[in-house]
């Protein structure tokens, strides 16, 4: 494997903003743009030694330190091959990166799909990964052909994101035994703060939650979800119900082209039917769901989302903004205009909220670029700076 060099490209730029409140169900191009306080690129393609930088995961360490996850595809772009899970440091909230650190190089094997989470009662970060032989590709992992299949690894940090421990399996206890194919996450993972499950680790996965009650040391499979989505983020709702967001799966990704939500009343044990809000359009991709509360959590918060607002192409990524637990969502920006895929959101310290994802100005997948931005509750909606 080659090493790894600091790199660092700061962009910063503030364009005027105009709140979208009345229109849910606007298209992409009538959205106004997102005004950030600074963009950064976190990765770019074809340097230290990755030929492409996908899948992000943004998560805030124990001392506000920023960590920025990644696959780091060695010699395409291609979803299998030599990848290896890859993490980045920002101690000064986003405007500049570490140089990034290997979490995890199985050889030429594919090491990747990073999701985070932290307890707050330790400490300790949580990754959870997935594997496959680099031979293995999805179809044929899906079809029963492959070599080998996909599993579920675990890792962790107890010093804010510098070290990992090796990686161990835990496949038998966080992956159903009838699946073939299969993703955590990609994302972030969350901890319940209201009881009768508080405390508990929660990482979505497809077709269910990989949970702890007791700060990692088991882990268990919650659920099932309802069928008929793939990856997706969950959140912890103002009330301690669980939303989840969902990326379509066959056969509603070929119609639907919606992402959907669905809400867990007892902790994650049983869902309620889908449903497709309107203005959650998916060209078929991953999306980022949170629940940020600028005011600190004593405060009621808003929930955010990010996602391609376009139902063909994964283009101009849209940051949308619910304030009733996602029942609507009122209110939407334009974050980038240009090419954009997987994303990841954080709230950040400050009131502030960041957004990790893939750009790209001729070609997909060229970087993963990261912006920091601040949403109030105002009437119309605006961003602030600091």
């Amino acid at each position: 494997m080659n090493s790894l060099s600091p790199m660092s490209l700061m962009a910063p730029f503030c364009v005027p903003l105009f709140a979208l409140w009345a229109d849910c169900s606007a298209r992409a191009e009538d959205m106004p743009p997102l005004e950030v306080f600074w963009r950064t690129t976190v990765y770019a393609g074809g340097r230290d030694g990755c030929h492409t930088y996908r899948i992000p995961s943004l998560l805030v360490a124990p001392s506000g330190a920023l960590l920025a996850f990644c696959e780091g595809r060695r010699d395409s772009g291609r979803d299998n091959g030599d990848i290896d899970t890859l993490v980045k440091r920002s101690e000064d909230g986003g405007r500049t990166w570490s140089a990034a650190r290997v979490v995890w190089d199985a050889g030429a094997d594919t090491c990747g799909n990073p999701t985070a989470v932290v307890d707050r009662d330790t400490g300790r970060i949580w990754l959870f990964m997935c594997h496959n032989l680099a031979a293995d590709d999805g179809p044929s992992i899906r079809a029963g052909s492959s070599a080998g299949t996909r599993t579920v690894w675990l890792t962790f940090s107890d010093d804010d994101g510098r070290t990992w421990a090796a990686p161990r399996d835990m496949t038998a206890e966080a992956k159903p035994a009838d699946s073939t194919w299969d993703a955590v996450g990609p994302g972030v993972g969350i901890q319940l703060r209201h009881s009768p499950a508080a405390g508990r680790l929660v990482v979505p996965a497809i077709g269910r939650e990989i949970v702890s009650d007791d700060h990692g040391r088991t882990w268990r499979m919650n659920g099932p979800t309802p069928p008929g989505t793939s990856e997706a983020q969950i959140v912890e709702l103002s009330d301690g119900r669980l939303l989840r967001a969902g990326r379509p799966a066959p056969p509603a990704k070929e119609s639907v082209r919606r992402f959907s939500l669905t809400i867990s009343a007892d902790q994650g044990a049983t869902w309620s039917p889908l449903r497709y809000p309107e203005e959650l359009v998916t060209p078929v991709c991953q999306a980022s769901l949170i629940r940020h509360c600028p005011e600190g959590e004593s405060g009621r918060g808003m929930l955010l989302f990010s996602h391609p607002a376009s139902e063909t192409s994964r283009e101009r990524l849209a940051i949308r903004a619910s304030w009733d637990d996602g029942e609507t969502w009122p209110a939407a920006w334009i974050a980038n205009p240009d090419l954009a895929g997987y994303s990841c959101l954080a709230s950040l310290e400050g009131g502030d909220a960041g957004c990790l994802f893939e750009y790209g100005a001729k070609r997909k997948y060229e970087r993963i670029d990261f912006v920091r931005f601040r949403i109030r509750r105002t009437a119309p909606p605006l961003l602030e700076k600091p």
